[in-house]
């Protein structure tokens, strides 16, 4: 009996080490919902929340937001892409001044949170104010001001892989586990279960600048390893998304 116990939970080990690397390296997204069919006319519409707070090293300053929110589409029911518009709240950062031991914390306020369009293999392409609502399209930079100093944080737009610029991936910018949970509406769900797509986001060689304001009494405003990193929980809405 313990010979069979014992192979029973190594075989349990074995299988949730495979689903994790397996949702790590997707080969696209999947989504669906019932009765209806995705596409670029008539896409699914997404709906999320930050998994814990949202870190960030942008131009001269690192702040952690305590939370995020999101909305964005899926135009297919398998697709390579995903875009979502994020939104952070509770943002700060603390600054320690010259010749004081006294940490000072500042609000930083996103004019407008940013997009992201992720792809399958694990790249990001990131920018603000997309001209469309089911992809990233004429993405302008993202910005942000660090209240009681006047900065402004510009991120201009880039795409993010984590690799060297011939690397042909897969990327590591963003890895993806599929996340299931109950939901008694069983028209919709008849297993009784939802399909929901966490995103690990982990973009690195961020390049971002700061001016204005105390900024501008800085030698060095730009720095190329700024970093965003922070989870998001995203679902269909009335509907399952994973990536496989």
């Amino acid at each position: 009996m313990m010979r069979v116990r014992l192979t029973t939970v190594l075989v349990i080990a074995v299988c949730a080490l495979c689903a994790s690397a397996t949702a790590a390296m997707a080969t696209e997204f999947k989504a669906n919902a019932v009765g209806k069919t995705f596409s670029e006319e008539s896409p699914g519409k997404l709906r999320g929340a930050g998994s814990g707070p949202q870190e960030f090293k942008l131009g001269i300053f690192t702040f952690t937001c305590e939370a995020a929110t999101s909305k964005g589409a899926i135009t297919g029911g398998s697709t390579s892409k995903l875009f979502v518009h994020v939104r952070f709240r509770g943002c700060w950062t603390n600054l320690l001044p010259e010749k004081s031991h006294e940490r000072l914390s500042f609000k930083v306020a996103f004019r407008g949170g940013f997009d992201i369009e992720y792809s399958s293999n694990g790249a990001a392409e990131n920018g603000a104010e997309s001209t469309s609502e089911v992809a990233l399209v004429n993405p302008s930079p993202v910005t942000a001001v660090v209240g009681g100093t006047g900065c402004i944080i510009s991120w201009p737009p880039q795409r993010i892989t984590n690799a060297g610029v011939k690397d042909p991936g897969p990327y590591t910018a963003a890895t993806f586990t599929n996340q299931e949970v109950a939901n008694g509406k069983i028209k919709q769900f008849p297993s009784g279960f939802q399909h929901k797509l966490e995103i690990h986001n982990e973009f690195l060689h961020l390049f971002a600048e700061t001016e204005g304001g105390k900024c501008e009494e800085v030698e060095k405003t730009e720095s190329k390893v700024g970093y965003y990193k922070g989870s998001l929980l995203e679902e269909v809405i009335a509907g399952n998304l994973e990536a496989l």
